[in-house]
């Protein structure tokens, strides 16, 4: 601000300092409205992200076993042809519940498997509350990043 203080005040004359001045009032106030209404969705974001979560580790076990096969069949269904046009947008032929069908079960196996491994590797008791820690851990990186 002291750079555009110092153009404004030496090289535009003095009648339209006021204007230039008012007018980077209004862009610091919308940005910073633009601020507040990004901080709340992504609050409003975050904490269905942690609740998701908490769901997906609750999931019983024959749930996932059914959810791993549909899985299974919709990826083999993708991975059928080598071509990237079927395989970004032909192999589910246009049917955007299949589409969102494998979406979410991508999303659930690749949660499994995180978790999996996050207690293996680590010698961690099999009831280690693995959405806890996933929450914990977005609360920090939320805090830093706002």
């Amino acid at each position: 601000s002291m750079i555009f203080i110092t153009f404004q005040n030496f090289i535009v004359e003095a009648e339209e300092v006021h204007e230039s001045f008012e007018f980077a009032h209004m862009i610091i106030f919308f940005l910073a409205i633009a601020f507040i209404i990004v901080a709340l969705v992504s609050s409003v974001v975050s904490v269905h992200l942690g609740r998701y979560w908490e769901r997906l580790e609750g999931m019983d076990f024959v749930d996932y076993l059914r959810d791993k096969g549909d899985f299974r069949a919709l990826a083999a269904r993708r991975h059928a042809r080598s071509g990237p046009l079927w395989r970004k947008f032909l192999w589910w032929r246009l049917n955007f519940g299949t589409f969102w069908r494998y979406r979410t079960l991508f999303e659930v196996m690749h949660f499994h498997d995180l978790r999996y491994q996050f207690i293996f590797y680590r010698g961690l008791p099999h009831d280690f509350k693995f959405s806890a820690f996933l929450r914990r851990v977005k609360g920090t990186v939320f805090l830093n990043i706002i």
